[in-house]
């Protein structure tokens, strides 16, 4: 397998999407382990993303993490979502007509809970935030990432087609000219 193969490769964007959810979420909760000047870069960071109002963000020994309990959700739900990707893949060809309704349906529990907190209806506490925000993010990213998968499988089928480089197939034996498909697994 040579190098630009490895590249294309979808198990390498797989890794590489849910290392950098798990990083996300490991610095969102990192606040209440830095010095305060790097946690006053932490937060500001996640600053235009997120209200970090103290009393709806978890905290850690006193100290607010850098994201509120419906934000914690979101980024614990993308990197749970990237994690089981490949076991979701399944549902998601099975659903494919459906696919952007159950997108919708997932946002809706969290749109319902903030609307509810808006107009002081019902329980609206930590635990329904994080866990309309982790629903949410869980069923995007698994979504994102079917769908990554299938045009990076797509997309390497079609590099790898020689009929679909006609311009580049060798006339004598048909054998394409180009290095990565001789070289390739």
């Amino acid at each position: 397998m040579n190098l630009s193969a490895l590249f294309r490769s979808a198990g390498v964007l797989h890794a590489g999407l849910f290392v950098l959810a798990a990083t996300v979420v490991a610095l969102a909760a990192s606040p209440p382990f830095l010095p305060e000047t790097w946690r006053a870069v932490v937060m500001s960071a996640f600053a235009p993303a997120c209200h970090q109002l103290p009393a709806r963000s978890p905290h850690i020994g006193g100290v607010p993490i850098a994201v509120c309990d419906r934000c914690s959700g979101i980024y614990l739900g993308v990197a749970l979502g990237m994690a089981v990707a490949r076991l979701a893949h399944p549902v998601w060809k099975r659903v494919r007509p459906y696919r952007h309704h159950l997108l919708l349906a997932a946002l809706a529990p969290l749109g319902l809970d903030w609307i509810a907190g808006v107009l002081g209806l019902g329980v609206h506490s930590l635990w329904s935030r994080a866990a309309t925000g982790l629903g949410f993010g869980l069923t995007a990213s698994s979504f994102m990432m079917h769908t990554l998968l299938a045009r990076a499988k797509t997309s390497s089928e079609r590099f790898d087609d020689p009929s679909a480089h006609p311009a580049e197939t060798n006339p004598v034996g048909g054998r394409s000219s180009r290095p990565s498909d001789r070289f390739s697994d």
